[in-house]
């Protein structure tokens, strides 16, 4: 080889790199500048979180109106109930009540209140006490005449119509949360499974000393006006057509009823006298009263006394009779039921 041909081996070669070198300078120019960030590309599960959450932002926030309320009925506006002194034992005996009450936020008179407890009597639910708030005097009273912004209905957690349960409680509050709401009350029930449990004990205890005395006079038929001027005579006030009432220290004793005489003559005519034992103060004086009072009126138009089953009562059975009433006055004292007292008209009603 001649030394041309080396030389034009070594212009080609340098010419071929004069072009590469120009080609990546000009590349160079079109690329964006590298940025040197420090965070970290996010991982799969960054990303799929990320996407997530891209998704919620654009839900809109559920409405509190959308929210469908119990029973169905429109939501109650939130009410934050506020802190009131109890009412005392003699007004709320809490052991002896299902008390539901009820907050609002604007006063209103015990009026109001009149078609809760018709709804609750047609049930056959008893009401027994009705209190409202007074803001004044910073507490309760019962069945006040100024309008109130707080209520208590009591209800007696057992009568003698027998105790409260779960389905009593159900019915109860079906009957007064649409009320509650109707009036713009917030109501707050007691809790069940205690009520439930006192409600069984009371209706034990009622059970046990519950005592209606019946006695009878049985005789001929005698006129009406003669049997009302007897009656009167011996401090028996007329109140209805053929009843009676024996009343004595502002305390109503007993009652007596006339029954009508059987029509087509030969009917026997029946005076019947009735003592609520729980429901007096002192049941054996009571009695005695009763007793002394039959047997003047039983003298005067000659009926004889008897049971409901027309048995002659003697010295015997009336002995019998104030042993049992000596006991149930000890046994309702010791339970803390005063006979004759307010409590004992709330739980024997």
């Amino acid at each position: 080889m001649t030394w041309e041909y080396w030389l034009f081996l070594v212009i080609a070669a340098a010419a071929l790199g004069a072009i590469f070198f120009f080609t990546l300078s000009q590349n160079a120019r079109r690329r964006p500048p590298v940025r040197h960030d420090t965070a970290k590309e996010p991982t799969f599960a960054e990303r799929d979180n990320k996407l997530k959450n891209q998704d919620t932002d654009k839900k809109p926030p559920p409405s509190p109106t959308q929210t469908p309320s119990e029973q169905g009925t429109l939501p109650i506006e939130p009410f934050e109930i506020p802190t009131l002194p109890e009412p005392t034992e003699d007004m709320l005996p809490a052991d002896m009540c299902y008390d539901i009450r009820f907050f609002g936020k604007k006063p209103l008179t015990a009026s109001v209140f009149s078609p809760l407890l018709e709804q609750l009597k047609k049930n056959g639910i008893n009401v027994g006490r009705l209190l409202g708030f007074d803001v004044a005097a910073d507490g309760w009273r019962h069945t006040p005449d100024m309008p109130c912004p707080h209520w208590i209905v009591a209800l007696p957690l057992a009568d003698r119509g027998g105790a409260i349960n779960q389905a009593t409680i159900r019915l109860i509050e079906s009957i007064a949360r649409p009320f509650a709401q109707k009036i713009n009350l917030h109501p707050v029930f007691p809790p069940a499974a205690a009520a439930i449990k006192n409600a069984a004990l009371i209706d034990n205890f009622c059970t046990t000393v519950d005592m209606f005395i019946e006695l009878r006079l049985v005789g001929e038929p005698q006129q009406h006006a003669r049997i009302d001027e007897v009656m009167r005579i011996n401090g028996m006030v007329k109140e209805s057509d053929r009843d009676y009432l024996c009343r004595v220290e502002s305390e109503n004793l007993f009652r007596a009823k006339l029954m009508p005489t059987p029509a087509g003559g030969g009917g026997r005519q029946t005076l019947i006298f009735e003592l609520d034992a729980p429901n007096v103060c002192d049941p054996s004086r009571a009695y005695e009263e009763m007793l002394r009072r039959i047997r003047r009126v039983a003298q005067v138009i000659n009926m004889r006394l008897t049971d409901p089953k027309g048995i002659d009562v003697d010295d015997t059975r009336i002995h019998t009779m104030n042993r049992q009433l000596a006991l149930l006055t000890s046994q309702m004292r010791e339970f803390g039921v005063e006979p004759g007292g307010s409590l004992a008209r709330l739980i024997f009603s």
